[in-house]
């Protein structure tokens, strides 16, 4: 209410005005963002966990959660207690009903994709909001998203194949014949042979009848 006071003012009744405005609830919400592990390793599965907060001053009604993966990381899942998770084109949608009262935790959620990038960085970013025709507003929205860098060092993804070529059962009291150049044959059986690094064991019923490399 704003008053006007003036000498020889003819007519007061007009001198005050008062304005009324209407105050919402509203529910300041954050969110922050981890993963792991950092680097990670080109081909590997990386663990995105997102963590939302409200610090009021009033209770928040039902929120979702937006996170982008990086056009190089493969969406594998999105779980997190009592959040309802989408996802399509690499866009998670996670919906979590409230109340969530001021400064009470909120259950995090965790995302877990696939980098298809064999090195360099993926960027993953998240926002939290009210969900659509929520009660409660969010009155600072300068930190409802996050978002993080995780450098990707090159991988690759090793694979053994052993591989039986005979239909004739080997003796166990065959003799093991002299194993090549790179190759070591350790005796008793079972027999471990070990070449480049690659450990093949073989079964105690199994005579080694030859190698290759």
């Amino acid at each position: 209410t704003a008053v006007l006071t003036a000498d020889n003012d003819v007519n007061s009744a007009n001198n005050t005005l008062t304005q009324v405005t209407t105050v919402r609830e509203g529910g300041d919400l954050s969110l922050a963002l981890a993963a792991t592990p950092s680097p990670v390793v080109g081909g590997a599965n990386i663990t995105y966990t997102l963590t939302p907060a409200n610090a009021g001053p009033n209770a928040s009604g039902n929120i979702v959660v937006t996170n982008n993966l990086s056009p190089s990381v493969s969406y594998v899942s999105a779980t997190g207690t009592g959040w309802t998770c989408n996802q399509a084109s690499g866009v998670v949608t996670c919906n979590h009903a409230g109340p969530h009262a001021v400064g009470a935790p909120i259950p995090p959620i965790t995302v877990v994709g696939t980098v298809t990038a064999a090195e360099g960085t993926v960027t993953n970013t998240a926002t939290v909001a009210p969900a659509s025709g929520g009660s409660t507003a969010d009155p600072d929205n300068t930190n409802n998203t996050a978002s993080i860098d995780t450098p990707v060092t090159p991988g690759a993804d090793l694979r053994v194949t052993k591989t039986v070529t005979s239909t004739t059962p080997a003796s166990a009291v065959s003799p093991i014949p002299q194993p090549p150049s790179g190759w070591t044959v350790i005796r008793p059986f079972p027999t471990r042979s070990v070449q480049r690094g690659f450990l093949t064991n073989v079964p105690p019923s199994a005579a080694v009848a030859s190698y290759s490399s």
